[in-house]
């Protein structure tokens, strides 16, 4: 057996920090649409989750998951 007398230094890397705000499309205040508890509003956000209130009370959903009023339709929302 041969042994390999070199010997390398591990790498040296310096972590990466990126500097990214996650930005929401959305706005407290804002009236959102989900396709099971209606029409609501945004009462906080964290990430890409929101705090909504609806008529049966508060939910927490990701954005993913709402429309925006506008772009639902408005009062015209389909079932």
């Amino acid at each position: 057996m041969q042994q390999n007398s070199q010997h390398h230094a591990p790498a040296i890397r310096k972590p990466v920090t990126i500097d990214a705000k996650v930005t929401s499309a959305f706005s407290v205040g804002d009236e959102v649409f989900h396709q099971k508890f209606g029409k609501g509003r945004v009462m906080g956000i964290a990430e890409d989750t929101l705090t909504i209130e609806f008529g049966t009370g508060f939910k927490t959903i990701k954005a993913g998951y709402v429309e925006p009023i506008g772009s639902a339709g408005g009062d015209d929302v389909p079932f």
